[in-house]
């Protein structure tokens, strides 16, 4: 029998509610289901599951957006977006280890069941899809950026020291490194190599 706790969150109701007792049937305990993204994001703080079921699309709200805040408030979860249209916005928060999986919405309840067991165990999942080409997608930030901290990313990219950051815009090292601290959390990442990468890589960076 599995322990698995999971989190069901789809925008339509009947297919919510299939899942639901798809999963259960197979041993799969559900702590939470629901049709709004935001209420999943609460469940899983409430409940902390092994895993996230996550619809890729909802009227007022996207997946990949839900992933990236649940990515950061619950890194113990781990996401698999159950979807029939993987877009270029859900292969990016793959790449970016936003999403631990991707399964076709068509697929049967087996091949997901085995996919939240695989994820549960810490595997990375797709199921159904061919990789897209990779195509420059929007970013991924938990938060918008300043004005400011553009400014520290565009210098960043050009391989500026701290100390160059801060005479070039005439602020203290101590608001810069706070700059660069800030665009680390909202980039999702833990070094200033990386977030010169993703900077890079989603076209972050002012046009020069």
């Amino acid at each position: 029998m599995s322990s698995t706790r999971v989190v069901l969150c789809d925008d339509e109701e009947m297919v919510l509610e299939a899942l639901a007792t798809a999963m259960e049937a197979l041993g799969v305990i559900v702590v939470g289901a629901t049709v709004d993204p935001q209420a999943a994001l609460a469940l899983v703080r409430l409940f902390q599951p092994d895993v996230c079921v996550l619809d890729a699309h909802f009227p007022d709200g996207s997946g990949p957006e839900t992933a990236a805040r649940m990515h950061a408030e619950a890194p113990g979860t781990s996401i698999v977006m159950l979807t029939a249209d993987a877009d270029i916005d859900v292969w990016a928060a793959y790449d970016n280890q936003l999403l631990s999986g991707i399964i076709n919405k068509t697929l049967d309840c087996e091949t997901l069941h085995s996919a939240i067991e695989a994820l549960s165990r810490g595997e990375r999942v797709v199921a159904g899809w061919n990789r897209l080409p990779r195509q420059p997608a929007a970013p991924f930030l938990l938060e918008p950026l300043t004005e400011r901290e553009v400014d520290v990313l565009d210098a960043l990219v050009r391989g500026a020291t701290t100390g160059e950051i801060a005479r070039e815009l005439t602020i203290s090292t101590h608001t810069v490194r706070t700059h660069i601290q800030n665009l680390l959390r909202k980039l999702n990442v833990s070094t200033r190599a990386k977030a010169t990468q993703v900077a890079l890589d989603r076209g972050l960076v002012r046009a020069s």
